[in-house]
């Protein structure tokens, strides 16, 4: 079995399909998603595709969720595997969750039937790929569905706000439950875990090293509080050169470069909400690319809970949250990768506080 298999969940195992059927907003949930996604995402770009090429314009094509091709597969499989075996639910891997007269044996010999599961659904995932590679219209069909089914994400749930402690480090960053949730999985006996997210060093988002700070996402309507090593100032040599953008109070309003004319944006808070945030963690990170995912999820998670109406669900940054400027969004990005969501800051913009730090 390859690595990126040994870092499975085990302690959840047994309620796969209960999770991935029904979700729910905990951080056994999220933990157990989040490896599967990434699975997904890893055997997208690196499986045993025939038509890597094709495979990876159709991805960028059709934005393909990837990840709900995935779920739709393994969910299949164990449902068949529990209706074989006449089973309610997977068997238990947890060596603490065990009968302790059976041990560490019938623990090693559950992790191989749920390994055989996920082999057999990864099997089918890499089979929709590779029909996808290949397929010219979205009509087709596999699996008794058509391309469309499976490329919207083969019926995937909506999304679910998990509330997360984020731990920074040099190698990527750690994600832990809120003390509420440690409390209650601790009173119920549940094993309670992290998992750790690592840096990909081939994306442009990690081509710097990143600070250590910590984030902790409140379990009550108190607000999240941060700390942060290293200062700002030092961080804009990427940005020097770059048409500058003038803002006017806390992104009340900025100015173009080459225009006299200001852009408000006191009736747009999510815009202002975006830009502020861009601004603030591609300065700290010195780095001027970003994908668009991972910063509406930067961005999600440092919200506190009371303004969860105020959170950001779409992808489409430029549509949603633009609006009517959409040319606005323009002049500020450029767009690398549209299928990834991958863009480039294409200036700098000179806040009242760096002014005063020129004057």
């Amino acid at each position: 079995m390859d690595s990126e298999q040994d870092a499975i969940p085990w302690h959840l195992a047994n309620r796969l399909v209960k999770y991935l059927e029904n979700p729910e907003a905990t951080f056994e949930y999220l933990h157990l998603t989040e490896f599967f996604r990434a699975r997904a995402a890893m055997l997208a770009l690196k499986g045993k595709v025939l038509n890597q090429a094709g495979l990876h314009t159709a991805l960028s094509k059709y934005q393909v969720q990837v990840g709900g091709i995935y779920r739709y597969h393994l969910i299949r499989t164990a449902r068949t595997f529990l209706e074989k075996h006449n089973l309610a639910q997977l068997p238990e891997c947890d060596i603490h969750a065990v009968d302790p007269f059976h041990g560490p044996k019938q623990v090693e010999k559950n992790r191989e039937l749920i390994q055989c599961v996920i082999q057999t659904a990864e099997f089918d995932f890499l089979a929709t790929l590779n029909f996808l590679s290949v397929a010219t219209e979205l009509h087709e069909e596999i699996a008794n569905h058509p391309l469309e089914f499976w490329v919207k994400g083969a019926g995937k749930p909506d999304v679910v706000f998990v509330a997360v402690q984020v731990q920074k480090t040099d190698y990527g960053y750690d994600v832990m439950p809120p003390p509420d949730e440690v409390k209650r999985l601790t009173r119920e006996r549940r094993l309670v875990q992290m998992y750790s997210v690592r840096k990909q060093e081939e994306l442009p988002l990690w081509n710097k090293p990143v600070d250590v700070h910590q984030l902790a996402v409140a379990s009550d309507t108190s607000d999240i509080g941060t700390s942060a090593s290293g200062t700002t100032a030092d961080k804009t040599a990427e940005m020097a050169g770059r048409p500058q953008v003038k803002v006017i109070g806390d992104f009340r309003a900025i100015i173009l470069p080459h225009d006299q004319k200001a852009i408000p944006l006191v009736k747009k808070y999510k815009t202002r909400a975006f830009l502020r945030f861009i601004h603030n963690r591609l300065t700290e990170h010195g780095i001027s690319e970003f994908y668009i995912e991972e910063i509406r999820d930067a961005y999600n998670a440092q919200l506190p809970q009371h303004h969860a109406t105020r959170q950001w669900r779409s992808d489409r940054c430029r549509d949603d949250l633009f609006g009517k400027i959409k040319w606005v969004f323009d002049h500020l990005f450029e767009t690398l990768d549209k299928g990834t969501g991958h863009y480039r800051l294409r200036v700098s913009f000179l806040t009242p506080e760096m002014a005063l730090r020129r004057g």
